[in-house]
């Protein structure tokens, strides 16, 4: 059946790389044949209809076909099969290291992103210079973040168009007329559901039968030639693909009428009915499983659309000039704290190296190093730990010589 984006015939040529139709079915047994490498031939059924059951039982359109086996294989439903989950590893348990600095460099870039994402952190700045860089990127972050929130916000509300219904239910109690496709699955839904609510708006249906369509282009004609007067109510596949048309005027209601998948149906009365059907599947659930099918649908349905382009080329975008104030006040900030940074360094580093009787170079590396690895090493005290076991040594020595008599002369 020729439907938007499911099959289309193709405009301008009469054939196109050996093709006379294209959109995500074509696709779709593009990937199968270059699975198994099979050859297949598109025919649309008469009339365009998906088929009704007739008193007789017998099937009229695309089923009818399907049932006398007319053809091999055609669009119906399928059954999702949910992708097993993976059982959970478990987790190893973290080690505990513990560090005299607290505000190591990693420990620093942690405290950057917390920041920009507006959240706490376990450690926070305690030197000047640190402090003047933490609260200079904070009112950064700040404002960067409002300015970016409230563009946002405005690109959001740029031509939204508001939907007067939200649900089935406000559908069937407002004054807002509504209609189906005259055949397929939606008008089999209503036929035969016990819902009441969708009984009820089925015999109302019935009464308005001008509200039935031969087709879903007739829909969403009526839909915008009526101009919020009416609402026609099809498969949720065809309506996304829709909405992203141009003139971009027709929108979805949230609520969904049920839940239905899409499949490749086979005859079986087809000769080999079994190992086509097996090989159908195990191509889907491949392609399903290494994302083909996920990039067919991103293909037709959002990457061919044309109404969210229209909606980003009316919404300002927010330039640098607009949030340059931020970025002198940051460099000034930087610049402020680099310099005190230094001088506080270097101070230190004289300070440790007085104290520890070792070279100023060697003094400013144990720095550098602890600020990078959130490690330190011990102070040499070469002479205290010296005479401390000098003297651990002689009062051992003396114990013993008084334990056995002996007196040094």
């Amino acid at each position: 059946m020729k439907e938007q984006p499911f099959l289309m015939r193709i405009e301008g040529a009469q054939e196109k790389n050996g093709k006379e139709y294209e959109g995500y079915c074509i696709d779709l047994l593009d990937e199968i044949r270059n699975i198994f490498n099979f050859t297949y031939k598109i025919e649309v059924v008469p009339g365009n209809i998906y088929g009704n059951e007739l008193e007789n039982g017998t099937w009229t359109g695309m089923i009818g076909q399907l049932m006398e086996q007319e053809v091999v294989q055609t669009n119906g439903h399928r059954c999702s099969i949910p992708r097993p989950i993976d059982d959970p590893n478990a987790m190893e348990p973290m080690g505990i290291e513990k560090r005299m600095n607290n505000f190591s460099f990693s420990n620093s870039v942690w405290f950057s992103l917390g920041a920009l994402m507006q959240q706490g952190g376990d450690t926070t700045p305690r030197s000047l210079a640190g402090r003047i860089v933490g609260g200079v990127w904070w009112f950064f972050t700040l404002i960067l973040i409002s300015s970016y929130t409230a563009n946002l916000a405005a690109f959001l509300t740029v031509e939204r168009m508001e939907s007067p219904i939200n649900s089935v239910k406000e559908l069937q109690e407002s004054d807002i007329d509504y209609g189906i496709l005259r055949t397929g699955a939606t008008f089999q839904l209503f036929e035969q559901s016990e819902i009441p609510l969708y009984r009820d708006m089925f015999t109302y249906m019935q009464a308005h039968t001008e509200n039935y369509k031969d087709s879903n282009e007739d829909g969403i004609a009526e839909v915008r030639r009526r101009n919020g007067k009416y609402a026609f109510l099809l498969e949720s596949t065809i309506n996304e693909y829709e909405s992203q048309q141009k003139p971009c005027d027709t929108i979805m209601v949230p609520q969904h009428l049920d839940s239905k998948s899409y499949g490749i149906g086979i005859s079986r009365g087809y000769e080999g009915f079994e190992v086509l059907r097996d090989q159908l599947t195990l191509a889907i659930l491949q392609l399903r499983e290494d994302g083909t099918l996920a990039r067919l649908r991103k293909t037709w349905w959002f990457d061919k659309g044309k109404c969210q382009e229209s909606a980003k080329d009316n919404a300002s975008a927010l330039s640098l000039s607009n949030v340059a104030g931020i970025f002198y006040i940051l460099i000034v900030g930087l610049a402020a704290a680099l310099l005190i940074a230094i001088i506080d360094f270097y101070w230190k580093s004289r300070k440790d190296a007085s104290r520890d009787k070792i070279g100023l170079v060697r003094a400013m590396r144990n720095k550098v190093r602890a600020s990078v690895t959130g490690e330190r090493g011990f102070r040499p005290v070469p002479v205290l730990m010296e005479s401390v076991a000098s003297s651990g040594k002689e009062e051992k020595k003396d114990l013993l010589k008084r334990e056995h008599g002996q007196t040094d002369v």
